[in-house]
């Protein structure tokens, strides 16, 4: 069983306080069963975020699981039958945020 992550993030010169990143987040195959005879296929989710910071105000926005790609993060293995737990589905996040920090001086 292999869980890898891996971020890649840009910040251009030519926009001070500009970043964004690409993320791939992996989960290989796995046994479901203490007799290994079922697998979970495993999957692999990408998320983008962005983000710009001028003068202490800073605003992103994350997209995570962009391809909405349909997964379980955990399965229990039952002998009436396996119980899945669903990942979260394409979501957005919005935020901003005001750092205070040297103002007072």
């Amino acid at each position: 069983h292999m869980i890898s992550n891996t971020e890649f993030t840009y910040k251009p010169h030519f926009l001070k306080g500009f970043r964004i990143g690409a993320e791939w987040q992996y989960v290989s195959r796995y046994y479901i069963d203490p007799g290994n005879t079922q697998i979970y296929p495993g999957y692999n989710l990408f998320n983008i975020r962005a983000g710009y910071t001028w003068q202490g105000l800073e605003l992103w926005l994350n997209v995570l699981n962009v391809t909405n790609k349909i997964y379980a993060t955990t399965i229990d293995y039952a002998s009436y039958g396996n119980s899945y737990r669903p990942g979260n589905p394409r979501t957005f996040l919005i935020g901003i945020a005001y750092h205070f920090e040297g103002k007072n001086k």
